[in-house]
């Protein structure tokens, strides 16, 4: 009961951020994705010991700064051109000086412990910057929406129904509890289809579009989670935070969007392009 009460205390509070529309929805986009990154850094630092802990985080904040560009990505419409080369070309420098002083930082006998950790954090910018980059493109489309709505059928089903396990690195997820949720979002994608665009004058979300992105959310989407328990399984941890009581962190409830924001962006540009041919 009390995880249900917390779903839907997240629920309307989702709710209301759409309901003020794109300056509030940016805005909260920026907000979870600070909470994603400062989770993720948390989890690469983890048994680290206290002496390397500062080199660490300066290392990953330095990195969070250098990929800023994004921004300049996202508001380039809105801004002149010469301020948006100025800025990527700052950014890329900004990269360049960290990557720099990261490599004349490695020392042999800590080298695999550093690459590691310099892997690692390319691999949080997949989960942060990138993701938020086609967050901010899919503003005019609910296929998120699509994503809560399978996680909350998953864990329905699963609790109804569930029998046989369906991964191993994650054993509370079943096979009953993945079908179920796959046949209830895309029932729930096609009847609520006109639901899922904002502005009408973009690509019309019809029916056949929304069922296409109902599928990916059910089949495709709920790896990003599977990949997001083994990040916590290598790391021997239940969950990436405590943010949410019942839910863990913020990444727990945002693993599943990583690749359903980069379909969406992708395949509405493709629907674009062949209506325009």
């Amino acid at each position: 009961m009390y995880r249900s009460g917390m779903t839907c205390i997240m629920l309307g509070l989702f709710a209301g951020v759409v309901y003020h529309g794109p300056p509030v929805i940016v805005l909260g986009i920026l907000f979870v994705q600070c909470k994603v990154y400062r989770e993720l850094q948390a989890l690469s630092l983890f048994g680290v010991q206290p002496a390397q802990k500062c080199q660490c985080a300066l290392d990953n904040w330095l990195f969070f700064l250098a990929n800023a560009w994004i921004l300049a990505e996202t508001f380039a419409k809105s801004c002149s051109f010469q301020w948006v080369a100025t800025f990527r070309l700052g950014c890329v420098l900004a990269y360049c000086l960290w990557f720099a002083c990261s490599i004349a930082l490695f020392r042999v006998p800590m080298l695999k412990d550093q690459l590691a950790h310099f892997c690692w954090q390319h691999v949080i910018q997949l989960y942060t910057t990138s993701q938020v980059y086609f967050l901010y493109a899919n503003l005019q489309f609910g296929s998120c929406v699509l994503v809560i709505c399978n996680d909350i059928f998953a864990f329905l089903c699963g609790q109804a129904f569930g029998v046989t396990q369906l991964v191993t690195i994650s054993p509370k997820k079943t096979w009953e509890g993945f079908i179920g949720a796959a046949f209830l979002t895309i029932l729930v994608a096609g009847l609520c289809a006109p639901w899922l665009v904002v502005d009408k004058d973009v690509v019309g979300l019809t029916r056949m579009h929304a069922l296409v992105l109902a599928g990916f959310a059910s089949f495709m989407a709920p790896f990003g989670g599977f990949f997001a328990s083994a990040l916590k399984r290598a790391k021997h941890v239940k969950d990436f935070a405590d943010a949410i009581p019942g839910h863990g962190g913020f990444t727990d409830r945002m693993d599943c969007q990583l690749l359903m924001a980069i379909f969406t962006h992708l395949y509405l540009q493709s629907c674009s392009a062949q209506a325009a041919a």
